[in-house]
């Protein structure tokens, strides 16, 4: 949709929980890396007829994640510069040896949306960042059950916070110029005949 609107990028929030105790509920993380735990999200905006190879050595816009340290900077909230985001299906939360699990392969936050967003912008050349905000602890770091009212309530109390860090991405980010993003799209676009 967006691609069709003609925007050159998109700013995304993600709600994610936890995978250690350095990560706190309420707190923000400017996403740098992710690793894909998806089984059933699409994997490409391509159908069976085409397909292309994508870098993802760096799968979030640096323009963006620049512009969104600099709104977490200046609105002095707390939050962290980098964080690594397992994409996992949902709609479940995770068991405690999976959070072990993910937290031992380098990841810091869990989420079900922000993974499969990467993948389609990127495939369509478009620059793509998010500012994950940290609802929970996962399962097994947590002192009690996840309930999906304490997740959401989170959400609520930090929400001022959230509208203000994309008020003021807006407000600083430079004109848009296109970056490596753009060019980082398909090296060639393959057909099935």
């Amino acid at each position: 949709m967006f691609k069709l609107l003609e925007a050159d990028c998109v700013v995304a929030t993600s709600v994610v929980g936890s995978l250690s105790t350095d990560y706190k509920p309420g707190e923000y993380v400017v996403l740098d890396q992710f690793i894909d735990m998806t089984k059933n999200n699409p994997h490409t905006v391509y159908d069976e007829k085409a397909f292309c190879f994508v870098d993802f050595t760096t799968p979030y816009c640096e323009n963006i994640r620049s512009t969104l340290i600099a709104a977490c900077e200046e609105l002095k909230i707390s939050y962290h510069k980098t964080g690594c985001y397992v994409g996992v299906d949902g709609p479940r939360y995770e068991t405690a040896a999976e959070v072990k699990a993910f937290g031992l392969l380098g990841g810091d936050v869990v989420g079900m949306t922000n993974v499969t967003e990467a993948i389609m912008a990127r495939e369509l050349g478009m620059c793509y960042g998010s500012v994950a905000i940290i609802s929970n602890y996962g399962a097994g770091i947590a002192d009690r059950a996840i309930l999906r009212e304490d997740c959401y309530n989170k959400t609520m109390e930090v929400l001022d916070n959230t509208i203000a860090v994309i008020k003021k991405f807006v407000e600083i980010i430079e004109e848009y110029n296109e970056c490596e993003c753009h060019t980082k799209n398909a090296d060639m676009l393959y057909t099935n005949l």
